[in-house]
Parts: C-alpha cells; structure tokens; sequence
C-alpha cells in the first residue's frame, strides 16, 4: 500500500477517483471537497522537495559521497527518499572496474534513509528546491515511475550515477525550463580526471587510486552537469537559478541548506599522503643509491628494489586485464600501463639465462621513466597524487640496478 502511495494521492485523486468511487448522500460537499484537495495541490507548500547529499563514506568507492531527492507532503505525513543506488555485493570494486556494476532506483522512507547513513557515521545536508507546484507533482511522478517501472540499469561513475539520475530528474520535471549555473569552479569545467583534486580534497588516496587505474577516458571532457559530485551539488544548486522558457528567472534553491544528520565519522586530512610519502620514498631512494654507487649493493637497496618491483608488478597485472577485460569506457587505455607493467618481473626470472638482455633493459626502462617525467606537462595522469616522485623513484632504482650490473660484470639479481 505504501509503494503506491503517491500515485493514489496525486493521480486518484486529482482525476476524481474519490468522488466517483465514494458515493454520498451530499454530492455538493464532495465537489467542494475534491475542490478543496485539487486546489490543496497547486499551492507552493502541498509538496516540499530537498536535494539530500550524504558525506563521504570510508571505502574508496563512497569517498565521493552520495545524492538523493527528499519528497515530502506534510499534510498527509508521506515523507521518502529517492535515490538511484549501486547494487552492493562482494566483488563491488571488481564490478565497477570492469564496467559491469549495476544500480536501481529505490524509494524508502526518510527515517530508513537516515538510519542507514547514522550506522555508517555519515551526515546528511538538504537543499530546499524552488519548484513550482506543477513540477513538484511531475517530479513525483517521475520518481515513483522510475522506482515503480524501472529495473536494473548500469551504474557508470561516469555519466549514470546518484547525482547524474537526480539532476535527470529534476530537469524532466521542469520540462522546457532549464538549470543555469553560476560560480561554478574551474574544476567542473574540464576534464573528468580534473574534477579529483576537488573531489577527493579529503581523501587523498581514494584520488590515487582512481588516478592510477582510470586511464584516457576519464581525460575526456563531459557535458558541466556530468562532472558534478555530491560534496559539490548543493553548493552548485545554492548559486544556480531555473530559466523558464519565456526568460524568466528563480533561484533553483528555496532556502538555506539545512542538517538532516550530523556525521559521527570525523573528517580529517589524511596524515600521511601519496605525495609526502612518495617524496620521503624518493629521498630514500637516493641515499641508498649514492651509498651503493659507492660503496657497492646494500641489503637495503635490494629490499627497496623488491618493495618497487612488486609493487609495479602487481599494478601492471591490473592493469592489463582491466585494458583487455574491462567495459568500463574509463579503462580502454592507461598512459601509466608501460611504467606499470609486469615486464620488469620477467626481466628479473630471466636475469641468469639472458644477462646482456637484461641489462639492456634496465638501462631502457631508466630513460622511458625519464621520458615520462619530462612528458609530465602532456599526461594527466603524471600530474596527480605524486605519481612525478613515484616514476622518480622508479627512475633511480633501475639506474642504479644497471650501475651496479656493470661495475660488478655479473648477472642481474635485483630489480
């Protein structure tokens, strides 16, 4: 009964069904009353609506939070939330990464909503939206529609998402009229991969890893509306107004963003980030390399080398198969896969049988790392989450790994 709720209220009723199913001995105080309901709908108040964003999650894949619609009718106490959600199962990231995960729009009431960010320690904002009572009810409809009709569609980071199917929603429900923004950073006007130093401004490694595994795709640059984010969407929707079709202007905000949940989870800057820790690698790095150009190998080179080498090596299989086996559009191709590839693991099980081969290749591998950090400026990848120190390091190491095979004239055994 209550999946249906909405429907009866604002189509029942609205074409009469009352009066017609309800027969009564005073027919005038029934018209009056449908009356009464039908003009209850056209004013401003009938319907509330709020753009919802939750705050980041702790997994990598919510660190970017989450949106929803709020659809509240005071005057019957109906009060839900709408939201497009992933489907969660145990190989969720595998999901996404191979471009097969799937979302569904699901309907729930306010008070589950809430409950079920309160246990994760996630807050909720609100955004009044000003619609006209016309759009209020389109946007329902639109809703219970998706939620009632629509099955499983293909939930894409890129073009079909929370906020992606939320800002739909509220563009089909405002018809010919349209949202324009203002103030927008330069962020949400480039790039996908653009968008990660605002989006991810809390939580540097979760710009990392999307960094390293979304390759040229995400170098694409979308229409403004498909790079917007939950952390960014009400600030959007503060500054943006509704054009209507004959000129006219609003404010696309009713008033001043209001807490729904406050947060448990406390958001701190990450301690330790990619770049610093890249930095101190790299400074690691070259002070073991000039000890050994020196005084020969040390125990901890060969540690360090080991670290790197299978760092690469795991990060390269990844990418491989995500390059091959991958839907995602964002994995086609990756600038990083001939840095980050499982070629040097080869090279060191085959250092006994081809030693000038391999030694060639460490003396190859030192100048493509070199080439890459020049072409820093040209690859958006290089140019986030201290990926430059990382391939900097890299760089040192197998500089100094060939050293070491040509001043001791024997066979390579490190990476």
């Amino acid at each position: 009964m209550q999946k249906r709720l909405v429907t009866i209220l604002f189509v029942f009723l609205a074409c009469g069904g009352l009066a017609a199913q309800e027969p009564t001995d005073a027919p005038a105080d029934e018209a009056r009353r449908l009356e009464q309901m039908q003009a209850d709908m056209q004013r401003d108040d009938y319907i509330t609506v709020s753009i919802l964003t939750a705050s980041p999650g702790l997994p990598v894949y919510s660190a970017a939070g989450h949106a929803a619609l709020r659809m509240t009718c005071p005057q019957h106490g109906i009060d839900y939330c709408y939201e497009f959600d992933n489907i969660v199962s145990p190989q969720l990231m595998a999901d996404f990464l191979l471009g097969r995960m799937q979302g569904l729009f699901v309907r729930r009431q306010t008070a589950d909503f809430i409950d079920r960010y309160r246990q994760e320690g996630r807050g909720i904002t609100g955004l009044p939206l000003n619609l006209t009572a016309d759009e209020d009810i389109r946007l329902w409809q639109v809703l219970d529609y998706c939620a009632d009709s629509v099955g499983l569609q293909p939930f894409d980071m890129m073009s079909h998402q929370c906020v992606s199917t939320m800002v739909g929603a509220v563009k089909e429900a405002i018809a010919n009229a349209r949202i324009s923004y203002h103030g927008t950073p330069e962020a949400l006007h480039g790039t996908y991969r653009g968008t990660f130093p605002l989006m991810f401004k809390r939580a540097p490694w979760a710009a990392f890893v999307w960094n390293l595994l979304m390759g040229t795709g995400f170098d694409t640059e979308p229409p403004h509306e498909l790079l917007l984010f939950p952390t960014v969407l009400i600030d959007e929707w503060q500054r943006a107004t509704i054009v209507d079709d004959d000129g006219a202007e609003r404010p696309l905000a009713a008033g001043a963003p209001y807490v729904l949940l406050t947060a448990a989870i406390i958001d701190k800057p990450a301690a330790v980030t990619p770049t610093l820790l890249f930095a101190i690698l790299l400074a690691v790095a070259i002070v073991v390399t000039l000890w050994e150009w020196r005084r020969g190998p040390l125990p901890a080179g060969r540690l360090l080398d080991g670290v790197l080498l299978s760092g690469v090596t795991l990060v390269g299989l990844l990418l491989a198969y995500l390059i091959v086996f991958s839907h995602h559009a964002a994995t086609s191709w990756n600038w990083l896969f001939p840095v980050f590839s499982p070629l040097p693991a080869l090279v060191w099980l085959l250092r006994h049988r081809c030693p000038a081969a391999c030694r060639r290749f460490w003396a190859v591998a030192t100048l493509v790392l070199l080439v890459y950090c020049l072409l820093t400026p040209v690859i958006p990848q290089m140019q986030h989450g201290g990926m430059l120190l990382l391939l900097l390091t890299l760089a040192v190491r197998t500089s100094t790994v060939y050293h070491n095979i040509i001043k001791s004239h024997l066979k390579p055994s490190t990476t």
